[in-house]
């Protein structure tokens, strides 16, 4: 029950010659400074720096500067990742006007099988009352898609006395259903009655969403009132409204909230084959259950595809937590080079002063006094980074904006959990920003 996702692997040659220039370019100019620094060094300046003394001039600042500028481009990375990853969890999270927990679907291929028409139906309705026999399972019903994936089908629809300019003109998204679908999948029902097994032998009926229900109900109450669906419903009588549900997501987590319309597969030509079935445990267990179900009802008829509907979820995401992963990758390895580079340039300045503490310490300075004039260094290269890490930050925000339209730049403690916890003193309680605790 896992979505698999095609990764081209094939190697491209222009990003191998790029990455290999880029390689070559950062050795050579991260090499020839040194080079060129040790050429220019008189002898007598190399015999006094080997007595702990510094070199005069800019090669003094290089390590720390160096440092400073890969914690500042770390503390990028990380504050990027952090965004990302909460970003993720945002979508996850995301109203997607349905329940996701504790749903699994099903998709049956009866192409093959021979069976078809009045008779798959019939069987479909069997599988249904067998699916519902299982134990830990709420509800089970079919439909044509589902949220999320998309059904494919959508068309231009028609109300009596309601006039539609053509720049107001938008497709109807169209979904065929068996009983109990709102149920199965938690989508709520506003107004009227849900699609009923009854409703097979009156004049077809259907259920609009709350986004239908606003662009051509305007002010009037839908329920009872007739829609035409074009090249649909040509050469026969229009449906009956017989109620109003919740909009919900189709296809993407972001953009315009579909038009929607439910019909009774049970009136249609032909019945669907995505099967949904909500439990009130964890899907996994009913899985098997269903595909034996499946091949004791219709033994001919195989399970084209399994899946829950957070796998799903997760799916129409893939881009945004591939990214995050990424992210949160370089992010640690950003902050682990960091950290070696800072203990690299420790680990040299020491060896560099070690006859100055030598003298220090015969002059009456204890262990404590050595560490705080080599934390003081350190000190100060990390927060120099940090200042310009945060000002970089700060600055590529509108970049990170264009990339991704709905990240939540603008609220920079987002990423940072840590900054949400504010300091509250006795005397001074400064408010603290939005959403923090």
């Amino acid at each position: 029950m896992h979505e698999r996702i095609a990764v081209e692997v094939e190697p491209d040659t222009a990003i191998l010659l790029f990455t290999a220039a880029v390689t070559v370019i950062t050795s050579l100019a991260f090499g020839l400074v040194p080079a060129w620094h040790v050429m220019r060094t008189a002898p007598a300046l190399a015999l006094a720096q080997r007595h702990g003394y510094y070199a005069p001039g800019w090669p003094r600042f290089t390590g720390p500067a160096l440092v400073a500028t890969q914690v500042a481009l770390s503390l990028v990375l990380v504050t990027g990742a952090a965004l990302l990853i909460d970003h993720v969890a945002r979508l996850r999270h995301f109203n997607l006007g349905f329940q996701t927990d504790g749903v699994l679907l099903a998709r049956l291929d009866p192409l093959r099988s021979g069976i078809k028409g009045e008779e798959l139906a019939a069987r479909y309705r069997q599988l249904l009352a067998r699916l519902v026999a299982i134990a830990g399972v709420q509800s089970a019903s079919i439909s044509a898609c589902t949220p999320i994936e998309g059904c494919g089908v959508s068309r231009f629809v028609a109300v009596p006395g309601f006039y539609e300019r053509p720049e107001d003109r938008r497709y109807t998204a169209l979904n065929i259903v068996a009983p109990r679908y709102l149920n199965t999948l938690g989508i709520p029902l506003l107004a009227g009655s849900d699609i009923t097994p009854a409703d097979a032998q009156r004049p077809r009926v259907a259920i609009v969403s709350s986004a239908m229900a606003r662009h051509y109900f305007s002010g009037m109450d839908p329920i009872g009132r007739p829609v035409s669906i074009e090249k649909w419903t040509k050469d026969r009588a229009p449906y009956e409204s017989i109620g109003v549900v919740g909009d919900w997501t189709q296809t993407e987590l972001r953009g315009e909230t579909p038009r929607a319309l439910y019909m009774n597969m049970f009136q249609e030509r032909s019945p669907y084959h995505q099967f949904s079935v909500r439990t009130s445990m964890d899907p996994a267990p009913v899985a098997a259950e269903l595909r034996r179900a499946v091949r004791d009802t219709l033994p001919k008829v195989p399970v084209a595809r399994m899946v829950t509907m957070n796998e799903q979820v997760d799916a129409a995401i893939v881009p945004e937590r591939l990214m995050a992963t990424l992210s949160k990758a370089f992010g640690v390895l950003g902050a682990l080079l960091a950290g070696i580079g800072l203990y690299g340039l420790l680990a040299y300045t020491v060896a560099r002063r070690t006859n100055e503490i030598g003298l220090r310490m015969a002059l009456g300075a204890t262990v404590a006094d050595v560490r705080r004039l080599v934390l003081h260094a350190a000190l100060g290269t990390v927060v120099a980074g940090l200042a310009g890490g945060l000002l970089l930050a700060w600055w590529l925000r509108p970049l990170v904006q264009r990339l991704i339209a709905d990240l939540h730049v603008d609220k920079p403690w987002r990423g940072w959990p840590v900054l949400r916890v504010c300091v509250r003193w006795p005397r001074w309680r400064p408010k603290c920003p939005p959403g923090a605790p």
